[in-house]
């Protein structure tokens, strides 16, 4: 679902309360809700928690993101991962503030995009489909800025080529605009990523989700 009339531009009008009430109904209607028939049951369950590979409390996305704002999910389908996200989503739809206030950005990684496509390239292209304002020195204000939080799933229906080609893009990205906040399901195969925080998902029965 495009968002429609007039067009969003990016900063600082973004923050205004109308553009972002629009962009929340987006969310609901076209990104969180009608591509989620599956996990419609558990969305509003209580908030599946997470905790670093390396040990430690477990925590809510929302306050993982406080002190990693580049994660990692290593765990494994049927672990909640995709419900994780659109939690998130729906969280901040209805109205709860992201750190930094940032704009989540719920993408599913392409299996079929030709390896020649450049990744900055499809997120311009995706940014246009949702009405933002989408010319690249624009997106790079955006990125360098912190205004997204990027949600990154279906790493696991990549091929090693694809694979290898996003993930060098978002280490350049961690690089480049560290304020760029990432959230990227990869599972526990992957080697580990540089600027990137390892972090896996609890206390979530795999028998009540397909992810």
């Amino acid at each position: 679902m495009a968002l429609t009339q007039p067009r969003l531009p990016f900063l600082p009008r973004l923050r205004e309360h109308r553009d972002v009430r629009r962009y929340r109904q987006h969310l609901l209607e076209g990104n969180v809700l009608a591509r989620s028939a599956t996990l419609l049951p558990h969305l509003q369950r209580l908030p599946i928690t997470v905790q670093p590979a390396a040990g430690g409390p477990a925590v809510s996305l929302l306050v993982a993101l406080e002190s990693s704002p580049r994660i990692r999910l290593i765990s494994g389908p049927s672990s909640g991962r995709a419900l994780i996200m659109r939690q998130l989503c729906l969280q901040w739809a209805h109205g709860i503030a992201l750190p930094q206030t940032r704009l989540p950005f719920l993408y599913h990684l392409p299996a079929n995009e030709p390896p020649t496509t450049p990744p900055f390239d499809i997120i311009q292209r995706e940014l246009s489909g949702l009405g933002f304002e989408h010319n690249e020195l624009m997106i790079k204000r955006s990125l360098a800025a912190g205004m997204w939080l990027f949600l990154l799933e279906g790493w696991d229906e990549l091929d090693r080529e694809h694979q290898q080609i996003w993930a060098r893009w978002l280490t350049a990205c961690s690089e480049r605009y560290p304020a760029l906040a990432t959230v990227v399901s990869t599972g526990p195969l992957a080697p580990q990523w540089t600027y990137f925080d390892d972090w896996e998902i609890v206390g979530w029965d795999s028998r009540s989700s397909a992810d």
